[in-house]
């Protein structure tokens, strides 16, 4: 199915359908503290929400599909935690970079994001296994499905971020998860 065929954007067909937590949010919920308040940047469908809800108090989420509202722009400087769980990847570069940057000027002084994304070995196995060709395009590939999909090595998501963000951690390398403070 194109793009053009559906009335679902690309990107929200990325998003599944979860029972149980994303390795992000598994990985943030054992740091969080009860008054740590948590925002899920392209919170999909929203699972990781009830997790952090199970952790602390203040949980809220966007997602420009899922849940189009509150638009983040207006609670920014409230959450002192931002998670984003394969969002980067299904985004092209200039759209990645809007992105970063959104997310940038949402965190106050002293915050710190969590960004989860696919790794390219990720991608490019899928992309093999495809049944049907993926098309390359920008720095990524379009998916059999119509999804854009970007793989990263930690290295390369660490510099990517590095251009908005402090003190960038690589926290696992697959999935590839990395910490940055503002």
């Amino acid at each position: 199915m194109s793009y053009k065929e559906s009335n679902i954007p690309p990107t929200a067909r990325t998003a599944i359908t979860r029972k149980s937590p994303s390795a992000l949010a598994k990985i943030i919920g054992r740091q969080l503290h009860p008054t740590d308040m948590v925002f899920d940047w392209g919170c999909g469908k929203g699972c990781d929400l009830i997790y952090y809800l199970s952790k602390v108090d203040t949980v809220a989420g966007w997602d420009p599909h899922f849940k189009p509202t509150p638009y983040p722009a207006k609670l920014a400087g409230l959450f002192n935690i931002v998670t984003c769980s394969c969002v980067l990847n299904v985004l092209q570069e200039n759209e990645r970079n809007k992105c970063l940057q959104e997310i940038y000027n949402f965190l106050p002084s002293g915050g710190k994001v969590y960004f989860s994304v696919r790794t390219k070995h990720d991608i490019e196995q899928n992309r093999i296994k495809s049944s049907k060709p993926w098309k390359k395009d920008d720095d990524g590939w379009i998916t059999s499905r119509g999804t854009f999909q970007h793989g990263f090595t930690s290295t390369e998501l660490k510099k990517v971020i590095e251009q908005y963000f402090k003190s960038v951690d690589i926290i696992k390398k697959a999935p590839c998860i990395v910490g940055a403070n503002k």
